[in-house]
Parts: C-alpha cells; structure tokens; sequence
C-alpha cells in the first residue's frame, strides 16, 4: 500500500496537489487512516497493487474531500472560463476605453468647476446682479448683509461691527439653497470658513468681512439665519424669480 500511496503521488498528483493532500492528512490523520483503507478495499486495486494506477473516480473524490470548491470540476471550468472573458484582448480593449473616457469626463469636469470658480469668486459673475441690503441691530453687535441675486447664483456679503461678538454659523433655507463657497475678506487669525449643505460656520470673534456664495434651487422665500453670541438672528429676503 505504501508503494501504490507513492506511485499514485509520482503519476496522479502535480505538486499543489500533493502539498495540499500532505496538508490536508497533517490536520486530519483518521481521514488519512480510511482513505488508506478505503484504497485497500477497492476492487481495482486487489490485483497487482504496485502497477494498476489508482482510479480517476477516487482521486477526484479524495481531493474534493481536501477542498470542494478548489478541486470541483464545475468550480474549476467556472474559475478558467471567467479568467480567460476577464483577460481576453476585447476586455483589454475595454478596459482602456473606460479609463479613457472616466479621465475625459474627469478633465471636463474639473476645468468646468475651475471655470465657474474664477468667475464666482472675481464677482464677474454678479456684475448684473439685483442687490438688497439687510440690517440688524442687536446689543452686541450690528449685523450688515447684503442679498444679491443673479441668474441662479446668490452672493450674501456680511459684515459684523463688533469686537466681542462670535459669529458661529449662517443656515439657509435647505429647499432653496445650496452652499457653493464661502471668502473670508477680513477678520481676525481664528476665522475659519466651512462649507456644507445648507449651512455655513464662520468661527470668528471680533470684526467679520465675509462673502457666501449660494446655488438656488427654486424661487422661494429666502430665511437667512445668523447665529451671532447667543443671539439669533433671522433675515428675510424677498422671493426670487430666477432668469433663464
């Protein structure tokens, strides 16, 4: 029996397939014990024990018993058809295609938002811009906001006249509005600018020169909260009919 055990792994085995069958007896030595048996029992392997090569029947079922999935031939024939779809040269040229066009759409994108960026920022944008100013006057501070609209974009320029005030954040209406940038035109080194859907936080203590840009989303009635100290201050703009 040693001799076949031996002769069927020279014949029948290539190398993974023998590391793995060694591994597989290491972990379960009573299998390795029935599987020897088993080959003992069988009726092909009575006669001549050293020549006859050992059945394709059970060196299938032993190795499926090492790893069904690894050593199956449906899972085997899966495994090599979908390796070769995934490595064949029409895939090769798909896959450069793609990457082609997700860069193409990544450059447009990027140069467009440059673009509209420069054009926001510089005011050029709201040269023909329809403008409203909004006052508030609380015991710590006085609030100046001026509303300006253009097309679809809204451009909020706010002043803080006040040396002990915090302004902490500005919310906008979620239905109409989107933040699309905020500048910081002057306060003081802890003024910070962080832009989110529909609010804006400006932690800044003192005087506060700042411009938010806006996106609209319909002609509503604008609600612009400020938060300033403890006090909340809520401005109304009037509704916006946006040009096409």
């Amino acid at each position: 029996m040693q001799k076949l055990l031996e002769k069927w792994f020279d014949d029948a085995l290539n190398s993974r397939e023998k590391a793995d069958l060694e591994r597989y007896f290491r972990r379960n030595p009573r299998q390795h014990k029935q599987w020897l048996q088993e080959k003992a029992l069988h009726n092909t392997l009575k006669n001549n024990a050293t020549t006859m090569p050992v059945p394709e029947r059970l060196k299938s079922r032993v190795l499926q018993a090492i790893d069904p999935y690894k050593y199956s031939r449906t899972a085997q024939k899966q495994t090599t058809s979908m390796r070769n779809f995934f490595v064949s040269p029409q895939w090769a040229y798909a896959y450069v295609f793609l990457a082609g066009l997700i860069a193409g759409f990544a450059v447009l994108y990027f140069s467009q938002k440059q673009s509209f960026d420069n054009e926001l920022l510089s005011g050029s944008m709201l040269k023909n811009s329809t403008c409203y100013p909004l006052v508030y006057h609380s015991p710590e501070a006085t609030v100046d906001a001026e509303v300006c609209y253009s097309n679809e974009v809204v451009s909020i320029r706010l002043e803080v006249n006040s040396e002990d005030a915090v302004v902490s954040r500005m919310e906008f209406n979620p239905a109409a509005f989107s933040v699309y940038a905020v500048k910081i035109l002057t306060g003081n080194e802890n003024s910070a600018a962080q832009t989110g859907y529909t609010q804006v936080a400006l932690e800044s203590k003192g005087p506060l020169s700042a411009v938010v840009f806006l996106k609209m989303k319909d002609h509503l009635s604008q609600e612009i909260l400020f938060t300033v100290a403890n006090d909340q201050v809520v401005l109304y703009a009037d509704p916006i009919e946006i040009q096409q």
